[in-house]
């Protein structure tokens, strides 16, 4: 894994702790992260500017496109609730 995926040489891999070897991990796993992620917002968003021209008056963002697990949860209001507010409130 330290040679071979996060290109560490054979020397600085043996000179290394246990603890420093899982400081570099931890710090190249969230790098790989971060890269993965990125490579799916800009598909995401290529996707959103080749369908925004075909959907007539209708916004849409990205995130009505696909929503990933990364992206926070946004809280929807059911028909039932927009009525029941309607009532309690008026229009």
């Amino acid at each position: 894994m330290a040679v071979g995926v996060i290109g560490l040489s054979l020397e600085e891999t043996y000179s290394l702790t246990l603890s420093e070897f899982n400081e570099i991990y931890a710090e190249w796993n969230e790098l790989e992260t971060v890269r993965y992620r990125v490579r799916w917002e800009q598909t995401r968003f290529l996707g959103h500017c080749i369908l925004a021209p075909y959907t007539g008056n209708k916004r849409i963002t990205p995130q009505d496109l696909i929503r990933f697990d990364w992206d926070p949860e946004q809280e929807v209001c059911s028909k039932i609730d927009i009525e029941r507010i309607k009532e309690r409130y008026g229009d």
